[in-house]
């Protein structure tokens, strides 16, 4: 089985990582039909936020809140 992994990140906020990760998800999802697993470790859960409203096919949903499991 072969697995792709695309991580994006960037110390800087408001650069658009949740928006390229949503996509990305999205696209790999709906018209390459991938099995698609999207993990979210930003503490707003932007990304898995704009995809569950989508209603994207093929495409699992994970949130990593890393503040909340580190302060608990």
């Amino acid at each position: 089985m072969n697995t792709l992994k695309i991580l994006v990140t960037s110390q800087k906020g408001g650069v658009g990582k949740s928006t390229i990760a949503a996509n990305i998800a999205a696209y790999f999802a709906t018209l390459l039909r991938k099995q698609v697993t999207l993990i979210d470790f930003d503490h707003q859960g932007t990304s898995s936020t704009w995809v569950r409203r989508a209603h994207v096919p093929n495409l699992q949903i994970k949130i990593c809140d890393v503040l909340s499991v580190r302060d608990a």
